[in-house]
């Protein structure tokens, strides 16, 4: 493509942001082309793309999991909705960081009687330890650089009583190397990459 150097260097795009093309209709006999760019931002220590944002609900406690919005879900984790050669539907592990860069092993799966996709595992811990409750606002963003765990994100929150737009800052300092070993979290450097 020529002139994509160029294009890349006018609107300051760096690694880790997420290039997305989109086909347009035909005008004129020219065929047109949307692109849009995801920027990437510096949080805790790693490079990241936020994926979603999306208020806790009751039902989130309750089932001791985290439903992911629709469309989000079919955005980035559609793989999930396909049986295995087993027949059955595939989950995947990830590593989920906080604040304080604690890693949280837990795993996503597709809910195909409610055509819903979930986080479980250690997501009701998470909840505890972090005090979050309804309509608390939670991100999930997708680590690109720097990553323990190839499903390597991070999960940031902001408690109902502050504004929450993807703007607002993150909860916590992120302080680097504060981890737990024992229990359901665990080191970073402990985790299978694979």
């Amino acid at each position: 493509m020529t002139g994509w150097k160029e294009f890349v260097t006018a609107c300051k795009w760096k690694e880790g942001d997420v290039i997305r093309f989109y086909k347009s209709t035909e005008h004129c006999g020219y065929k047109f082309y949307h692109i849009e760019c995801v920027k990437a931002i510096e949080l805790y220590g790693f490079t990241l793309n936020q994926w979603f944002q999306t208020k806790l609900t009751q039902s989130d406690v309750l089932i001791q999991a985290l439903q992911i919005p629709p469309n989000e879900g079919e955005k980035h984790f559609r793989s999930l909705k396909y049986l295995d050669g087993a027949g059955y539907y595939k989950e995947e592990k990830l590593l989920v960081s906080d604040a304080e860069n604690t890693g949280w092993p837990m795993e996503i799966r597709f809910l195909p009687g409610y055509n819903n996709y979930i986080i479980f595992g250690n997501w009701s811990r998470f909840v505890v330890t972090h005090k979050l409750k309804p309509p608390d606002v939670i991100r999930l963003f997708k680590v690109v650089k720097n990553a323990a765990h190839k499903n390597h994100y991070v999960i940031d929150y902001v408690q109902e009583n502050k504004a929450a737009t993807c703007e607002t800052s993150p909860v916590g300092p992120g302080k680097e190397g504060k981890h737990n070993s024992g229990g359901s979290s665990q080191k970073h450097g402990n985790v299978d990459k694979s």
